[in-house]
């Protein structure tokens, strides 16, 4: 008989709507927390992706810019040596010992042929080689 009782106190409590409302009001929230946890989720994958390639490309243009700044480095340190260079055979180019004008003369001729010599080096190195 206890049973029976129960059994039907079950009964009405499920054929009460309060009870349908708050099973329904449950398994909606449940199913909303699901699809928000899946949308959250796949937009951090698409946030990540997105950080990782900008990520890459600031990376990458961050070598080319080392890259860049040592080539201007050298070209600036081999123009200075150039110039160095330059005075050093000019001035044994007018030197009275022949060895001397001989070395400044194949030094200039080697500098003339200096990957940053722009066409006015070249005009200053033919003025001092043609009198």
């Amino acid at each position: 008989m206890v049973s029976i009782e129960v059994a039907g106190a079950v009964d009405d409590l499920l054929a009460a709507p309060q009870v349908w409302a708050a099973i329904i009001s449950s398994v909606l929230a449940l199913g909303a927390a699901i699809i928000a946890a899946v949308i959250a989720a796949r937009q951090g994958s698409q946030t990540r992706a997105h950080a990782n390639k900008l990520y890459r490309a600031n990376l990458t243009e961050a070598r080319r810019k080392e890259k860049l700044d040592d080539i201007r480095f050298r070209e600036f340190t081999g123009r200075d040596q150039w110039w160095r260079e330059f005075i050093w055979a000019a001035d044994n180019l007018h030197s009275t010992d022949p060895r001397r004008r001989q070395s400044g003369l194949s030094v200039l001729k080697h500098l003339s042929t200096a990957p940053w010599v722009g066409p006015e080096e070249k005009r200053t190195i033919a003025s001092i080689l043609v009198p």
